[in-house]
């Protein structure tokens, strides 16, 4: 039986259009690709609050959380594991001070949504997320 992990992602989007992704750990699953701030959700935790408190923990920023639009739900099965992932998205009219938080996330990068898509090291999972908040068009 798979492991069942329920996250969340968000797309911080800032007025130029490029969105903030981060490249996760050569140790951690899927390492050395790039994501979205995010992570799993605690027991007890409802999806809105585990977003701001990932946001928080990841890049050290705190969302304005009534700007906070929820998008989709998506499911992934990975090996053994089963993921259940919420997307989320925020625009910033500036980009945040990023204070990474090392031991999840070497580098963080803005970049335009087809810059990121046509790369070849992302996860698995932020493929499809962009192509539907963003299109196929350009990709």
């Amino acid at each position: 039986m798979a492991n069942k992990v329920h996250a969340v992602g968000v797309i911080i989007e800032n007025k130029e259009g490029k969105i903030l992704v981060l490249r996760r750990n050569k140790q951690d699953p899927e390492g050395e690709t790039l994501g979205l701030v995010g992570g799993e959700i605690i027991e007890g935790e409802d999806k809105f609050t585990a977003a701001n408190r990932e946001v928080k923990e990841e890049i050290g920023h705190d969302l304005d959380s009534s700007q906070l639009q929820f998008l989709k739900t998506y499911f992934w099965k990975r090996d053994d594991l089963d993921i259940t992932f919420e997307v989320f998205k925020i625009f910033v009219s500036k980009n945040p001070v990023i204070n990474l938080q090392k031991s999840e996330n070497t580098k963080y990068f803005w970049l335009y949504p087809n810059e990121i898509y046509r790369r070849k090291d992302l996860m698995i999972g932020l493929y499809p997320i962009l192509e539907d908040v963003y299109g196929t068009k350009g990709f």
